[in-house]
């Protein structure tokens, strides 16, 4: 699977690749209008985080192995940066399904006011928000994935 950039107004169709698609974009206009940040139904196949800021380390990239990243930007700019060369500066951390990775930015998305991105597994990635801005990062656990 590729990343895939695109406007708000076509999420619910992005989410076509993924089971219990409605239910998924209903929790995340949920999450989005009341602000919520928990873990939600779906067996807690989906995890809301609420940003204002980025820990931006430059070189510095994540992937995930267990679950799918949609970065939805609510306001501001957030720059998303995709690496390469990368090598592991920690073991992966399955309680948090992360492991960081130091590399050379290979390609970078500006994520306007209005705008997501859904960030296949094992895809190394690393964000900048703007100042003032805020995001929702929505976890989705590939077992919801439709191959």
């Amino acid at each position: 699977m590729n990343i895939q950039f695109f406007p708000l107004t076509e999420l619910s169709n992005n989410l076509g690749l993924f089971s219990s698609r409605d239910k998924i974009y209903s929790m995340i206009q949920k999450s989005i209008k009341d602000k919520t940040q928990k873990d939600h139904g779906l067996e807690h196949a989906l995890k809301f985080i609420h940003l204002k800021k980025s820990a931006y380390n430059e070189g510095v990239f994540e992937i995930h192995k267990d679950h799918f990243d949609l970065h939805i930007t609510l306001k501001g700019v957030d720059k998303m940066c995709f690496g390469m060369k990368e090598a592991p500066i920690n073991d992966y951390q399955p309680e948090g399904d992360y492991q960081l990775l130091k590399g050379e930015i290979k390609d970078m998305l500006e994520i306007k006011e209005g705008h997501a991105v859904l960030i296949p597994v094992n895809c190394s990635h690393a964000n900048h928000l703007s100042d003032n801005g805020r995001k929702l990062v929505v976890k989705i656990n590939r077992s919801l994935w439709q191959r």
